[in-house]
């Protein structure tokens, strides 16, 4: 079935929504994991290693971006970020593969050439960025230049084209020419595995209304059927439930809120916090269940607690808990949509 590749921070409830998801979305998704940056590079490397390292799933592939981190030696040490996550993780058995951007220094580019080395898991070449959309162009010239820096054939690299936020029909229509000619481009080589990507969430949800739901189309959906025709081994792309921007270090307190996903759709909940504590949780999570999209509570672990919270079983969460199980709905129901109508 088609692969799914769902780019995600760092951060626990990403990475607690994706150890928690059963065998048939882990054997047919290849997260990407980016670290988001802090105050402090060592820092950051050593919460999102804790992260990672106390409940990853046996024998699956960490893809990891350290791009938004500043490139220099990790504290008194000479290593790279690269290398400090290559050589920590393999100190505890988790294996671990690079993603390279199209902009990297050959010093970044020798580092993931030395992960692999260490490894043996190859590399992630992302094009694209928030700031700029990839084309045939740049790909053609900077591609070939990390294949033979690295020694690597396209059989060890997962390519990603990567096109960051898509708000609307009409960025879809926009992006869909240049999405298809990179497809097309990447056809004449045989990549481990070719992803169109893009996110369509919005950045913020503060300003969508309390106690209703709002629905908010899935336009990265859109841009990936677009891109796919003719091309029947094309992975799926997205940004789970998130927007492409790296959050801010300290935020105020959200108020309770789910992000659910339905079809081509997202069903957004926010709730008035009229309750004491995060109370009102159990209000959204009733409307949830009771809204005629609900999945069942054996969909998903997500599912499961947005059922218990419903019923007022156990405690309420908070942002963090609720960025999971919204996100471990959002993977159950890509990896169910591709193996049943092969469309996210």
């Amino acid at each position: 079935m088609t692969l799914y590749f769902p780019i995600m921070k760092g951060r626990p409830g990403e990475l607690q929504a994706w150890t928690t998801s059963g065998e048939h979305v882990h054997a047919n998704t290849r997260p990407l994991f980016e670290i988001v940056p802090g105050d402090d590079q060592k820092n950051d490397l050593a919460k999102f290693f804790g992260y990672v390292a106390e409940d990853w799933p046996a024998d699956r592939i960490l893809t990891v971006d350290a791009g938004a981190l500043e490139q220099g030696p990790v504290g008194e040490s000479s290593m790279s970020p690269t290398t400090w996550l290559a050589t920590y993780f393999h100190d505890v058995g988790v294996p671990v593969r690079p993603v390279v951007h199209l902009s990297e220094s050959d010093a970044v580019i020798d580092d993931a050439a030395s992960t692999h080395q260490l490894h043996g898991n190859g590399i992630c070449v992302r094009a694209g960025s928030r700031d700029r959309d990839a084309d045939v162009a740049q790909c053609s010239s900077a591609i070939p230049e990390i294949m033979q820096r690295t020694g690597l054939d396209a059989s060890s690299v997962d390519l990603i084209f990567d096109f960051s936020a898509i708000a609307d029909t009409r960025d879809v229509q926009r992006t869909a020419p240049g999405a298809q000619a990179l497809v097309t481009w990447a056809a004449e080589q045989p990549w481990r595995a070719v992803a169109v990507t893009s996110a369509a969430f919005p950045e913020s949800i503060s300003a969508l209304p309390k106690g209703e739901k709002s629905v908010i189309r899935r336009f990265d959906v859109d841009l990936w059927l677009k891109s796919a025709q003719g091309q029947p081994d094309l992975a799926f792309g997205d940004y789970g439930i998130g927007h492409p921007s790296m959050p801010m270090t300290q935020g105020r307190s959200s108020l309770p809120n789910l992000r659910y996903t339905v079809g081509e759709d997202w069903w957004v909940w926010r709730e008035a916090q009229d309750l004491p504590g995060y109370e009102s949780m159990r209000t959204l999570c009733k409307r949830i269940v009771e809204s005629g999209g609900f999945a069942g509570r054996d969909y998903s672990w997500g599912d499961a607690e947005i059922d218990r919270v419903a019923r007022g079983v156990g405690g309420t969460g908070n942002a963090t808990h609720w960025r999971a199980w919204a996100t471990s709905h959002h993977l159950a129901a890509v990896i169910d949509r591709l193996a049943n109508r092969n469309a996210p």
